[in-house]
């Protein structure tokens, strides 16, 4: 089991290059050089993949590295309630908010509208237009965070309809009303887009003034340009994680701005039906089938193919230390205030190390 994922561009095949243009840097005067640190560094974990503890526990992650944790690991159901998203993480949950806590960290969990195998957006309608239910989730969701030792709550409602834009920017609005009253902070998890309103659903339901405004952050899934949906290509070529940005800074306060960068990536069998991976599992197998990643320097991601035993040619891009690097090096230009990693578990080692400097004024 996994995060589902959503496509939001076209992407190019595996094997086309993303042309010769690289990173130049942003359009724009900044007034803060590279020099300036990440002040917010939070990493996601879920609890249906357990090597998130061995991240933990051997000590990979700390709050050098880090500084926020966000597990995955509740829903809303139609009354406005807050539930636990699955059985793994209901049982899961103690752990994680032991393990996270005694390291440290800031935790905000998150709370999506995935259930039943997809982003329920009907769900998500049904509690911004029923009075009685808006109330009830706007009243659970704070309950909940009340009632927990942690530093707020990680809204991750996606995939929404269009039609529900300025019904969703009031919630946002309501809700840090109330979470603030109780000093609690609210983040509030976005696709990626390069205008407004978007050119999809999800993104135009999202807007990103709106919802920058009340909420303490505003996180911006900056990958899955490629998806297990689409045909084989990099889930985070810099030259369009760059649009994304330079858009988002002119619609959110910077301080309050995290890119969101990937440690994970997909494995396509003939050009389609891609399965997510994390960045151990890529290595594994490479390792097996006696491959060398390729770096492409368009995107600034590594990639490589492979045949299996049944004549399948796969193609796999992912993301590692040295992709991380190039983003957190455009956060920097851009004066944000952070990034989130999606996610914890299988993930390069180096990244911690590449987090840390980050957080390091100079680093």
């Amino acid at each position: 089991m996994r995060r589902p994922t959503i496509g939001i561009l076209a992407v190019l095949v595996a094997t086309m290059s993303l042309g010769s243009c690289g990173l130049s840097g942003p359009s724009h005067q900044t007034n803060q050089s590279r020099s300036g640190k990440l002040s917010i560094r939070v990493g996601y974990l879920v609890p249906w993949d357990a090597r998130w503890m061995a991240t933990m526990q051997q000590g990979k992650v700390d709050n050098g590295a880090l500084t926020e944790l966000s597990p995955v690991l509740y829903q809303p159901d139609e009354t406005g309630q807050v539930i636990y998203a699955s059985p793994e993480a209901q049982s899961a949950a103690p752990d994680i908010e032991t393990q996270t806590l005694s390291h440290g960290f800031a935790l905000l969990p998150s709370i999506s509208n995935y259930r039943d195998g997809r982003w329920d957006s009907g769900l998500i309608h049904h509690l911004l237009t029923d009075s009685v239910a808006r109330a009830a989730h706007i009243a659970a969701i704070s309950t909940l965070a009340q009632s927990h030792p942690w530093a707020g709550v990680d809204l991750d409602h996606k995939s929404l309809r269009s039609a529900d834009r300025n019904a969703y920017g009031a919630f946002i609005r309501d809700l840090s009303d109330v979470l603030h009253q109780a000093h609690k902070r609210l983040s509030v998890t976005v696709h990626a887009k390069t205008s407004e309103p978007g050119d999809w659903s999800g993104a135009k339901a999202e807007d990103w003034r709106a919802l920058g405004a009340p909420a303490d952050q505003i996180r911006v899934m900056a990958y899955d340009y490629a998806t297990e949906q689409t045909a084989p290509g990099p889930i985070a070529p810099l030259p369009w994680v760059e649009r994304v940005q330079r858009f988002a800074v002119s619609e959110i306060p910077r301080a309050k701005l995290l890119l969101g960068v990937g440690a994970y990536g997909y494995d396509w069998t003939n050009g389609h039906n891609g399965t997510s991976l994390q960045w151990a599992d890529a290595e594994r197998i490479a390792q097996e089938h006696a491959v060398v990643p390729v770096w492409d320097v368009s995107s600034e991601a590594p990639w490589f193919t492979y045949t299996d035993g049944h004549a399948g040619r796969h193609s796999v891009w992912h993301e590692n230390a040295r992709s991380l690097q190039a983003k957190v090096d455009l956060e920097r230009q851009y004066e944000a205030a952070g990034v989130f990693v999606w996610r914890l578990g299988g993930e390069d080692p180096a990244v911690w190390d590449t987090l840390r400097r980050a957080g390091q004024v100079g680093g």
